[in-house]
């Protein structure tokens, strides 16, 4: 294929990507009286830092773990109103980027 007929397939294949683009952004419009009654509330301990990763109880819809950046393994058992550490003491460091449950013992993360 020659460089000009590429270039021009090109040009009109992010053309139209551009046209539906704009034309979904437009589409997303909602009635902002429906949120004016909701608060942003914080739900992760003040000392576990930055979220990277999360993953629920199957079954359970209250127990949760996080892993932060810098403040290790968190968990609650009442969907987020408190948390405790249950990492310190048993990793050599804070950082946490992956964590799952055993579906067999949610116990075993």
């Amino acid at each position: 294929m020659r460089i000009g007929a590429l270039r021009a397939r090109l040009a009109l294949g992010a053309t139209f990507a551009l046209a539906l683009n704009a034309r979904a952004a437009s589409a997303q419009t909602y009635d902002s009286t429906m949120f004016r009654a909701l608060q942003w509330r914080n739900v992760v301990p003040n000392r576990g830092g930055r979220t990277t990763t999360g993953v629920g109880v199957p079954g359970n819809p209250r127990i949760y773990y996080m892993g932060a950046t810098g403040g290790g393994v968190w968990k609650t058992e009442d969907a987020g109103t408190t948390w405790r550490n249950v990492s310190d003491g048993f990793f050599k460091t804070g950082s946490v980027g992956s964590i799952a449950v055993f579906d067999a013992n949610p116990s075993i993360v």
